[in-house]
Formats: structure tokens, C-alpha cells, sequence
């Protein structure tokens, strides 16, 4: 039996849905995932309805390994929803690689940012109604549950209210519907972050995760997606329903470390707040010391906030591999992977007070 402690998921969700037929979106959806790959290495996936089918294509590793113009060409189509995953527990098999498709009475892909803590009560309610797990992801647990729903005769947008009502933790999802609507839903919390603009060129609504994905392919921001509704874009239109009031608890760890410095998370800069955080750091601890280092990459910005506060100068200290993988996400091997990534510069730090 999975636990939710087997699976933990803070990746990044991407959609592009175009008004014009002719449209090719998977190159745009693939730039908006390459904009966010820091927020997951271990498997990529695209997902597009394509002459009223779904398609997907996914793999392991980052978007630039598991798609290349054949592949992209292959899933060209007006509509689509995308995906990288990290997880800091569990498998990381293609099994759990996202979008996952659901076959009910109206077929759907969907991904996911979040974790669900009431994963294993939900799978042993879904087990016992006879739907047999493949995963040991939260995803699967959201898409058995609206399928669930839709097999009651609800609607797709009284489904998610039904998994909403079930679901415990943090969620943002993007669901894309073989009637050609692709449905936006958040947890009242809010607790990762995920947001809508517009890509006047192509005529398309984009979402993403963060809003250096839609800087990435020239989309214009429109807001946040407010926590607690559910957003269906169907016909170059949005409906909003709100099914929960906002219980705002976003996750700091947006602003510390997981969002790019260029991202604007919930209206607040990242840049800006880590600057803030490393000036706050040096009037609060004040140090004699003869240099700032930081430990690349993420800390740079709280560094230099650090020295303009206290006139400590700035300096590098570690030699960076550019190669290795970002460590946080990676599952296992944590040390080994932070080894292989920072090698301290001795003539620096030897002799020094850092």
C-alpha cells in the first residue's frame, strides 16, 4: 500500500489553449515547461487533443531529453496541458510521470502541483469501489475521483466539486477534457502557486505554474488563479466558480527557494523578497566577517541583500558544476548529487572569515 509520504510532489503545471484551429501549441507548452524544469528534473510530459483524441507523450528526464521536433511535431494540436515532476519520495518511474489520462464517460488527462495528505484514506474508499491504482501518485487519486463522479451522470464541473469536497491538502490542476475544455482548479489555500495570461499572437489563454512561464513564451499576465475555484476555459471563454472562500496559507518555500527570482508569486516579487530576507538576516545578526558567500544558486540574491545591508563584500566561494542536477529534488543520493554539484574554492575560504 502507498502512503502519502511515498509520493511527495511539487512540480509544475503548463497549459496553452489556442482559439485558432490552426494552431500548434506543443512548441509554446514546451518552452513554458523548459521556463519551469527548475521545479522538477525527473520526468517531463505533454499531453494535447488532437482531431478530438487525446494524446500524450512522456518520459524521464528534463523536456529537452524526452522531446525533439519529431515528437513535438507529432503532437501538434490548438490545445494542450504539460508537465514537470519532482518527487522527494517514492518512485520514479514512467508510471508516475504526468499528464495521466482517465477513461470515464468523458475522457480527460490532468496534472498536478501539490500533495494530498489524505491520499491513502482516498485510495482504500477508491480500492474498495473497484478502481485499481497504477501509480503511486496523488494525481491518479484526483482523476479516479472525478471519474468516479462522472460515472454518477455529473457534469465536469460538479465532479471536481465532488473530488474538491473530498481532497485534503494542497492542489493546483490542470485538467484538459476530450470535449476540448481544459478546467483550472486550486485548493482554498492556494498553497502553490499558479496563474493565467494571454498569448495575443497565437490567440491562447496560458496557464502556468509561475509567472516567468508566461514571460518565457511572451504571454501577457492576467492574475492568479484565486484559491478555492474552478476555472473552465472552453471556447475562448473562462467561467469562474468559486466553491470555497480563500483561506490564504501560501508556501513560503515559493518565495526561499522553489520559484525562479524573475517569478511574481501571489503579487510579490521573489527577487525582491529574498533581497529583503538577506538584509533583514544582517540586521538581525549582525557579523565580522571578510566575505558574503553564497551557496549558488538560489542564496545569490539573499547574499547580495546581506552585503548591502552590512558593507560585507560579496564573493564566491564555490566552484559549480553546471551539469549536475538541481539537489533538492532529487530523491535520493542528496549528498552524492551536492558533491558532485559545489566544490569549495579553497583559495577563498581558506584563511577567511565567511
Amino acid at each position: 500500500m502507498a502512503t502519502p509520504m511515498n509520493c511527495r510532489e511539487s512540480c509544475a503545471v503548463f497549459s496553452v489553449s489556442s482559439n485558432l484551429d490552426e494552431v500548434d501549441v506543443s512548441p509554446v507548452i514546451f518552452g513554458g515547461l523548459l521556463a519551469l524544469q527548475h521545479r522538477g528534473q525527473e520526468s517531463t510530459g505533454i499531453t494535447v487533443l488532437k482531431n478530438g483524441k487525446i494524446q500524450t507523450f512522456k518520459g524521464l528526464g528534463l523536456a529537452i531529453e524526452v522531446f525533439n521536433h519529431n515528437i513535438l511535431k507529432s503532437l501538434s494540436a490548438p490545445i494542450g496541458i504539460g508537465h514537470v515532476r519532482y518527487s522527494t519520495y517514492g518512485s520514479s518511474d514512467i508510471i508516475n510521470a504526468q499528464p495521466m489520462e482517465f477513461e470515464s464517460k468523458l475522457k480527460f488527462a490532468l496534472c498536478f502541483n501539490g500533495t494530498i495528505v489524505n491520499y491513502e484514506e482516498l485510495r482504500v474508499e477508491l480500492e474498495h469501489d473497484g478502481y485499481v491504482f497504477k501509480t503511486t501518485s496523488d494525481s491518479e487519486v484526483i482523476g479516479f475521483l472525478i471519474s468516479k463522479a462522472l460515472k454518477r451522470s455529473l457534469n465536469l464541473t460538479d465532479a471536481i466539486i465532488y473530488g474538491m469536497e473530498k481532497l485534503r491538502g494542497a492542489y493546483s490542476v490542470l485538467l484538459l477534457a476530450e470535449d476540448g475544455s481544459i478546467v483550472v482548479f486550486r485548493d482554498m489555500y492556494g498553497f502553490r502557486p499558479l496563474c493565467v495570461g494571454y498569448l495575443k499572437d497565437l490567440e491562447a489563454y496560458v496557464f502556468s505554474s509561475e509567472t516567468s512561464g508566461l514571460d518565457a513564451v511572451d504571454a501577457t499576465f492576467i492574475e492568479d488563479i484565486p484559491p478555492g475555484s474552478i476555472n473552465v476555459l472552453k471556447d475562448s471563454e473562462i467561467t469562474r466558480l468559486k466553491v470555497y472562500s480563500s483561506k490564504h496559507a501560501h508556501c513560503m518555500f515559493e518565495w526561499v527557494y522553489f520559484s525562479r527570482q524573475d517569478s511574481t508569486v501571489e503579487g510579490v516579487n521573489v527577487f525582491s523578497v529574498r533581497w529583503k530576507l538577506g538584509e533583514k538576516l544582517a540586521e538581525l545578526n549582525p557579523v565580522e566577517a571578510d566575505y558574503v558567500v553564497p551557496v549558488p544558486e538560489t542564496s545569490r540574491i539573499a547574499a547580495l541583500g546581506f552585503s548591502s545591508k552590512s558593507g560585507i563584500p560579496v564573493m564566491e566561494g564555490f566552484g559549480v558544476n553546471r551539469y549536475a542536477l538541481r539537489t533538492f529534488i532529487m530523491p535520493r543520493d542528496r549528498g552524492y548529487f551536492a558533491r558532485l554539484k559545489l566544490n569549495p574554492l579553497k583559495q577563498v575560504l581558506e584563511g577567511n572569515q565567511s
